[in-house]
């Protein structure tokens, strides 16, 4: 989950050093300064302590050690006895303990739950400040080295794979048990962080992954939750990476369609679907080699050749499809590279790709431990390639895309090898524990009828539609969404108002006069 950098003046919380006695898991160790500090802009709040839980590596053998999960806990004014608020991001292995994140919690947003209850922001397995950490440093080095000897794509996948598995040897001989790394041990620890914290119940909230992992922890632990948001929702039943990335792509693509068919302008000026037909018509079906200049920040000067693929093509119109303003100028961009040619288009595309590598280099939180990624992945469930037999109704666009994902994910999992998940997992969760659901009409990430899905045996449920939005609505400051939040959390036993979704305001297209 990103947000905005807001440049807010620090506060230095201190906690004082505290180990919990108890040595059997779960248990707490407290740190004596917090990971990030709290900014003075942020709500009124008790301070905030951090540290680690130590839980079992493998919860069904106790030959394996243990791990220690990094948390954050921002301190109530006025503590009544209420459930604390647990926020995980999604990824898998993106965090929440970010100084950015704390924008999160000024008054006018989620700031006034900190009046009479704590917030606890906690860190997947494997994650940044978790340790064991999964990160691969490997794989960047080979990505510099692939820049700065100017391989062609071919041994630069090799340096890549080659390099995935030295890092996956380094956490193994470090006594990494890959296989535990995954979303019914991850359920797990949010549970053993609850008993550790001193909580009997909890409120939930996840976004993107971190939605899936929420039910996954509705089915194993429902006594400990008082209540659940879910947040830009994944459905269990999904099985594999891939399957189903066609289908969104392609019902982000027809939704785009809809609302513009919807504006007289926009209706007048644009046929998408025929404008993603013939871009992908230019730029053709074979390789392009292009020459680009490496850009400032690069570990080398001079001209690398960039091969362009059809795929590539499609990862840049989803990438535009995943926010408001991508969406916006979509048709217009893809009515300029059909009139500027196969040339200029590569150009376009082979400059991006190697902005994104270079861009891939630097080692910071924005993103996520590679090796984490790929074990919670590839166990729930492994990738598979993309079969076009199977659905000859495919068009270019979502094939190309579906091909995309695969080239992603199913070399790297064939590498890192671990267990799939029982097919147990893959099965839609019952509860009743109240459940306050956000989707955006406009997500192509985790779109709403996945959502009807996965909330289908949930009778406790209030699904609220944003039919502008997009991915995760408290991430992208959605206020309207923030303050259903801020009500359910107060009571999650009220219907929610949702009278703030009627204001919403549509999603315009740039014209090409614009």
């Amino acid at each position: 989950m990103r947000i905005s950098k807001f440049g807010l003046a620090p506060l230095v919380i201190l906690a004082s050093t505290e180990t919990l006695l108890a040595q059997e898991t779960p248990r707490v160790t407290k740190l004596p300064e917090c990971f990030v500090e709290l900014p003075e802009t942020m709500a009124e709040n008790s301070g905030a302590d951090c540290g680690y839980v130590t839980v079992r590596e493998n919860r069904s053998d106790e030959t394996h050690g243990e791990i220690d999960l990094a948390y954050m806990r921002i301190r109530a004014v006025d503590p009544t006895g209420a459930s604390p608020l647990f926020m995980l991001a999604g990824g898998p292995g993106q965090t929440m303990i970010k100084a950015e994140e704390m924008a999160l919690f000024q008054s006018e947003l989620i700031g006034p739950v900190l009046q009479n209850r704590d917030v606890v922001l906690l860190e997947q397995r494997g994650t940044f400040r978790s340790k064991p950490a999964l990160t691969c440093p490997e794989t960047r080095h080979a990505a510099k080295e692939a820049i700065v000897n100017r391989l062609d794509s071919k041994a630069a996948e090799k340096l890549s794979l080659d390099a995935f598995q030295a890092c996956i040897d380094r956490h193994t001989s470090d006594g990494v048990d890959l296989a535990s790394y995954n979303t019914v041990e991850s359920a797990a620890d949010v549970d053993d962080a609850r008993a550790a914290l001193g909580y009997d119940k909890f409120i939930f909230y996840g976004s993107s992954y971190g939605t899936l992992l929420g039910q996954f922890v509705m089915r194993e632990f429902p006594e400990s939750l008082a209540a659940v948001i879910l947040d830009g929702i994944e459905t269990p039943t999904t099985k594999s990476w891939t399957e189903n990335r066609t289908e969104r792509a392609q019902w982000g693509l027809d939704s785009m369609t809809e609302l513009c068919m919807r504006q007289k302008d926009c209706a007048a000026t644009f046929d998408i679907p025929a404008l993603v037909e013939d871009v992908f018509g230019v730029l053709g079906d074979e390789p392009v080699i292009v020459s680009v200049t490496l850009p400032d920040g690069a570990p080398a000067t001079g001209d690398v050749d960039v091969t362009v693929r059809p795929e590539a093509l499609a990862a840049t119109i989803y990438g535009l499809q995943t926010s408001k303003y991508g969406v916006g100028a979509l048709p217009s961009f893809l009515q300029q590279q059909i009139s500027a040619g196969r040339d200029a288009l590569a150009r376009v595309l082979a400059e991006q790709a190697l902005n994104q590598s270079v861009a891939s280099l630097a080692d910071d939180e924005s993103g996520m431990p590679l090796l984490m990624h790929l074990a919670m992945v590839c166990s729930d469930d492994p990738p598979r390639p993309l079969d076009k037999a199977a659905d000859s109704s495919l068009t270019t666009y979502a094939e190309r895309f579906g091909r995309s994902v695969v080239l992603e994910y199913v070399a790297l999992c064939d590498v890192i090898d671990v267990p799939e998940l029982s097919e147990a997992s893959d099965e839609i969760v019952r509860s009743d524990v109240p459940v306050l659901a956000l989707t955006g009409g406009l997500d192509v990430q985790t779109p709403a009828f996945l959502a009807d899905e996965a909330l289908a045996a949930m009778p406790n449920v209030t699904h609220v539609v944003f039919p502008s939005g997009f991915h995760a609505q408290v991430a992208n400051l959605n206020r309207c969404a923030i303050s259903m939040v801020v009500s359910f959390i107060e009571d999650p036993t009220a219907t929610p108002d949702t009278g703030c979704t009627e204001d919403e305001a549509d999603l315009f297209f740039v014209l090409p006069e614009n």
